[in-house]
């Protein structure tokens, strides 16, 4: 049964297929194959992560006839080639961005937890949708190469996941000493990183349990929607897990719903803007939410209340959410 905006929601699906089609390298001569831009203002440089997104894509393509599914197969199989047979990684881990032409490293950035994790969700779906022999095994050698317990440690007496490392003590986020890179203790966009950890038998079902438990949750509320919040508040980090994971179906053992929690944000941060749509025009009740994006004034990430400071950020800019 279509719903009110059924003819909008597929017009933007199928705009933005296009748009990802467009931030590809499909030269069937460079390493980089099958990866895409982080966005249009630095046509070299792809993300590991936007490169996840698009492998779902291609599942989303050949079901609404985007492309045949013969060519969404070919072109899922060469991404994953390239991924595992070219693009730089440490302990399985990939690095988060990288030359869209070679594949190599950008500049020293780092081996990042959270891309890689973005980017397996995007080779998982294809390697459950296809069901092809080749992708299979490519996945299965993607994934079963990550080493989750060398980037687990015990800080501030619990177990928590590193979330990136950088061998180089100038590269992005080092701080001046190469090595591992601070780590998940709080609520964001890594709950999945718990639950593909867990499944990949490396793990004990203890440990697998600790870090799941081992980040902090704040709870707070704004005009009666009560949830743990990020220490931002930023509306993406709810809706990232859910990309891939049916939260609606599960809860955990103490029966919490991450489903639940991310659409009691989503109106949270709506009540927030619909108070504060005086002062923007862009705020109204079918146009909300403060995440991260590119605005006027370059990338910015906006957050609502509550937040660990205190203080909301906008600019007025709303980006599809």
């Amino acid at each position: 049964m279509k719903t009110k905006h059924h003819d909008l929601i597929e017009e933007i699906q199928k705009r933005s297929f296009k748009l990802l089609m467009d931030l590809t390298n499909f030269n069937e001569n460079e390493k980089g194959y099958g990866l895409t831009l982080d966005h249009n203002l630095k046509l070299n440089v792809a993300s590991i992560a936007t490169t996840g997104f698009v492998l779902s894509g291609y599942i989303i393509a050949s079901e609404y006839g985007y492309l045949s599914y013969d060519d969404a197969l070919y072109k899922v199989k060469k991404t994953l080639k390239t991924l595992y047979y070219h693009v730089p990684h440490y302990k399985g881990f990939f690095a988060h961005f990288v030359d869209i032409h070679t594949a190599e490293r950008y500049k020293k950035n780092e081996f990042s937890t959270i891309d890689t994790l973005l980017c397996i969700k995007g080779v998982m779906s294809a390697q459950m949708y296809f069901k092809d022999d080749e992708i299979n095994d490519l996945a299965n050698k993607i994934l079963k190469r990550i080493d989750w317990k060398s980037f687990v440690h015990f800080h501030q007496g619990k177990y928590r996941f590193y979330m990136a490392y950088n061998p180089d003590a100038d590269g992005d986020y080092a701080q001046g000493k190469s090595g591992f890179i601070f780590q998940w203790h709080m609520l964001a966009e890594q709950i999945m990183l718990y639950v593909i950890a867990a499944g990949s038998n490396q793990l004990d079902k203890k440990l697998a349990l600790d870090l799941y438990e081992g980040f902090e949750r704040n709870l707070g509320s704004y005009q009666g929607h009560q949830y743990y919040y990020s220490p931002g508040n930023t509306l993406f980090i709810y809706q990232y897990p859910l990309c891939w994971f049916d939260g609606k179906s599960w809860i955990d053992k103490d029966g919490f719903s991450w489903f639940e929690n991310a659409k009691n944000a989503t109106l949270g941060h709506r009540a927030w803007n619909l108070r504060n749509y005086k002062k923007y025009k862009t705020f109204s009740k079918e146009t909300f939410g403060l995440t991260a994006s590119s605005t006027p004034n370059g990338y910015s990430v906006f957050h609502a209340i509550p937040s660990v400071n205190g203080k909301p950020l906008t600019d007025g800019t709303v980006a599809p959410n």
